[in-house]
């Protein structure tokens, strides 16, 4: 099962964004963000994973991630 592209966030500046605008919540294993969207807007949740070199090499990254 794949995520969708259209609710995934693509773009570096997406990331950005939510980085400087919205609140984020880190834990040990896990870090959140978010990013609270205007109540008139009807369009879908979009959501971003990032994972560090911490976890391992990039087939470990991408493992996690999926």
């Amino acid at each position: 099962m794949k995520f969708p592209r259209g609710r995934r966030l693509t773009r570096r500046s997406a990331f950005a964004t939510v980085r400087t605008e919205g609140k984020s919540w880190r834990g040990q294993f896990l870090a959140l963000g978010w990013l609270r969207q205007p109540p008139l807007t009807d369009g879908p949740f979009r959501v971003g994973i990032i994972t560090t070199k911490r976890l391992g090499g990039a087939v470990t990254r991408v493992r996690v991630r999926r």
